[in-house]
Order: C-alpha cells, then sequence, then structure tokens
C-alpha cells in the first residue's frame, strides 16, 4: 500500500455503533471498571491512556512501519522521555548542530540524570565513530538538521551505532514519514514533534516517538510518560490525526515550492548561501538522494554582508512571511533571532552557540538585556538594535509603526521620538490657545417659551 493511503486511512475506520467515519474526542478522564474492579475497556486514567491518544498511536505507528508508538505533550516531552529512560552513567552522541533546546537539555539537565554528551558534526563521514565510547548507549540523528539543514548518512550510521550496541534514534520531523523511513534504514526509534508537518495547521502542540519493536526500553519509557504526565490531551491528539490526513499532499506540494525558491534565493545578489538539500551543489545532496523520496519544505540561507535590513518593508509590499516559531503548516515565517543567529563554531566548542530565548521580557535592543547565549553572555537582536529606541513608550503603542503613532507626532509635521512640547504622550499644540468649535458649528440657546 502506497504512503499517500496509509496516511489517509491509518486509525480511521466506520464506528459500528454511529456510522460515523471521523474519529471521535473521548474527552473523559477516568474510565469505568466492571464489579470486579476491571476495566471495562482497557483504560483506566487519561494519563496512563486514552482511545483518542491510541488511535493516533496506531497511525503513527502505521506510517513509520514501527510496533508501536507513543505520544506526548510536545516534541521536546517525547525526545528527553528517551534520555531519561537511560540508565545513569550513559553517553549520548548529539549532532552539532542539533535543535537548540535539546542542546540546552544536554547542559542543564543530563548532569543531573547521571548522563553525558558528546557533540559532533555527524554529517561528516568518519565524525561518529571518533565520538562513540564503551559507555555510549544513544545515538541521536537529526536529518535534516535544524536550521542548517546537514544531511546524516542514516544507513551508515545506525551500522556504526549498533556495533557498540547503542541505540539510534533520528529526528524525522522535517522529513516526516513521507519523504523518509529512518526504521527502514536501521534506526530503532523515530522522534517526531507533530506539531510541526504532521499537525499542519499551526494549532497543536505534541510530540510521538515511534518504536522499531516492543520491549523492554519501550516500557521504560512508557513509565516515564505515565508517571511524569507528559501525555498528549484527547483534543491535540485529535487534531494531529486530523493532520495525518492531508500530511502527504501537504508534504509532496510543499517540497516542490521549497526547490523552486531555493533555487531562486541562490541566484539572489544579497544571499550569499542557501541550505537546502534539494539544490546540486548541497553537501549532503547524494545522501538525501538516496534515503528521501523529496527534499523537504524547510530551507534556511545566509544573508551577504552588507544586505542586512532589505526585508523591512511596510505596507502593500510587506514580506510574506510571519514572525513565527512553528514549521510544518501553512503559513510562512521568518525564524525567531534565538535560532536564526545559531551557528557553527568550531575554533569556539564541539557545536554551534545557539541563543537561549530571553526570559526578562525587556527590550533585546538595549545594553546588558535580551536573550543569553549558552555562555552566559547577553547578545543583542541585530534586526531590533537598529531601531530607534523610545524611551517613555505609552503603553501598547510600542508594537505599532513609528509614523503611526500620535506621541512621536507634532502639529507642525515633525516627529519627536521622546516627548513634545506639553508632555510626553499629546500632541503639539500651542498651550496658550484653547480650541473652540467652527463658529458655524456652535449651537444657538434654546428659545424659551412666553408665559402663558
Amino acid at each position: 500500500m502506497r504512503i499517500e493511503t496509509v496516511a489517509v486511512h491509518a486509525a480511521f475506520s466506520v464506528d459500528p455503533s454511529t456510522g460515523a467515519v471521523a474519529p471521535p474526542i473521548h474527552l473523559s478522564t477516568t474510565f469505568g471498571r466492571d464489579e470486579a474492579g476491571v476495566p471495562i475497556a482497557g483504560h483506566t486514567y487519561v494519563r496512563e491512556s486514552n482511545p483518542t491518544q491510541d488511535l493516533l498511536e496506531e497511525a503513527l505507528s502505521r506510517l513509520e512501519g514501527g510496533e508501536a508508538a507513543l505520544a506526548f505533550g510536545s516534541g521536546m516531552a517525547a525526545g528527553l522521555a528517551v534520555a531519561q529512560a537511560l540508565p545513569p552513567g550513559s553517553h549520548v552522541v548529539l549532532p552539532e548542530d542539533v535543535y537548540y533546546a535539546y542542546r540546552v537539555a544536554a547542559r542543564d539537565f543530563f548532569p543531573a540524570w547521571g548522563l553525558t554528551a558528546t557533540f559532533a558534526p555527524l554529517d561528516q563521514p568518519g565524525a561518529l565513530a571518533g565520538a562513540l565510547r564503551p559507555e555510549t548507549r544513544l545515538v541521536w540523528l537529526e536529518s535534516p538538521s535544524n536550521p542548517l539543514l546537514r544531511i546524516t548518512d542514516l544507513a551508515s550510521s545506525a551500522a556504526i551505532a549498533k556495533r557498540i550496541g547503542a541505540l539510534v534514534l533520528v529526528d524525522n520531523t522535517f522529513a516526516t514519514p513521507i519523504l523518509q523511513r529512518p526504521l527502514d534504514l536501521g534506526a530503532d526509534i523515530v522522534l517526531h514533534a507533530t506539531t510541526k508537518g504532521m499537525g499542519g495547521h499551526s494549532d497543536v502542540q505534541g510530540g510521538a516517538l515511534v518504536f522499531s519493536r516492543k520491549g523492554e526500553f519501550l516500557e521504560k519509557v512508557r513509565h516515564v510518560r505515565t508517571i511524569l504526565g507528559a501525555v498528549s490531551s484527547p483534543f491535540n491528539s485529535w487534531l494531529v490525526l486530523r493532520g495525518l490526513r492531508t500530511l502527504a499532499v501537504r508534504a509532496r506540494f510543499q517540497s516542490e515550492s521549497a526547490l523552486a525558491v531555493a533555487t531562486a534565493l541562490s541566484t539572489f545578489p544579497a544571499v550569499s548561501r542557501v541550505n537546502y538539500p534539494g539544490l546540486a551543489g548541497h553537501p549532503g545532496h547524494e545522501a538525501a538522494g538516496r534515503q528521501m523520496t523529496a527534499f523537504g519544505s524547510m530551507i534556511s540561507f545566509h544573508v551577504a554582508a552588507g544586505a542586512r535590513g532589505r526585508d523591512r518593508s511596510r505596507g502593500p509590499n510587506a514580506p510574506l512571511h510571519a514572525r513565527d516559531v512553528a514549521r510544518g503548516g501553512g503559513e510562512p515565517h521568518r525564524a525567531p533571532g534565538n535560532e536564526r543567529r545559531g551557528r557553527v563554531d568550531r575554533t569556539g566548542g564541539p557545536g554551534p552557540a545557539f541563543d537561549r530565548p530571553g526570559a526578562s521580557g525587556r527590550s533585546p535592543g538595549r545594553s546588558g538585556t535580551g536573550p543569553r547565549n549558552l555562555n552566559g553572555t547577553f547578545t543583542t537582536d541585530p534586526v531590533s538594535s537598529s531601531e530607534p529606541l523610545d524611551r517613555n513608550p505609552r503603553p501598547g503603542a510600542t508594537d505599532r509603526p513609528q509614523a503611526l503613532r500620535r506621541d512621536v507626532v507634532s502639529s507642525r509635521g515633525q516627529g519627536n521620538p521622546n516627548r513634545s512640547e506639553r508632555g510626553p504622550w499629546k500632541r503639539n499644540r500651542p498651550a496658550s490657545r484653547k480650541w473652540r468649535p467652527p463658529r458655524s458649528s456652535r449651537r444657538s440657546p434654546p428659545a424659551r417659551c412666553p408665559r402663558q
């Protein structure tokens, strides 16, 4: 059966009691038992299992070709559940350009769990073999990677990891099972942030793990999910199920569009480099062609020196992207600064210095504020820091263009970004003259009725 057909029909059936062809949403948090205390339908509590979540896991297993799947509340929860199921003292190998939040987790949480991590350029031949240790228990692969779109040879990497008995996890979020099936290439676990391509509409958060086979490690991960509570809600499970029906159509069409955009960008003078595996000049083009049926919907590119700020247009010529963070939906987006500035520094450490999202909420354009690097230093967003800073913003007005704000426009047609003559929030009118309506609009006093 073709993967497109599986995506449409997986876990879908006609309800024998109602005849409904769409799966229901089971919102119940608790489930009944018989007189002997045995669960009537195998479910007891929503944190342990739910009928709608079961349908999603069945569909994901069929799409990836695995024996079992677990749905989670987010992709991060799914990935870190695997790490938490490892025994203390385990060593984990990750790509040097792994998704930035996993780098933060490796730094902030792995030591408390008794884990160690090594970051290596796993897209390069020989890098994985050099990073393995006798205590390595997990090899984490991400292909295509986020955000540099690097390609790792999954089949050869899995074979190298199996020599020492390490599990192989592949983050398949960007490719989706429509374009790439890591379990067929030797992986043990496939990770998905279902928030992205599987959800497809930018309105659901979720994650999932698909296992090549059932066994002890699957049950350990299930135990982590049950006790720590990182389950997918029934409604979110249903939303992802809805997205799976159109996943194949969206993945193919988005891949065609991405290739056209990447080809056009590669000829644009303001772009110095385009990261897209579908281009013949991409270092991983051949490997992607072997393990993917299409090259995916994600593109990243490098702006040439001196070309910054050319996307600041307003009005009818505004750019056709939104500043959001979710990939795979129908809304073109621009990645936030903390991921857009991620880079590989081969002289300053084992991997890229991805910025952490700022938590202060203060303007990133001021000195000493904004997102922090992982080394603890502050960074300044080059997009926001080049804009004039209003030191006395009116509440609710800071998100509007400067030209539309009353506090920076004077009656003489000259803007003052900080204050006006009569105060910081009032328009510049002469203080000596009180405004009066035109004489023609003044109302005459009503005539008195003569006394009868």
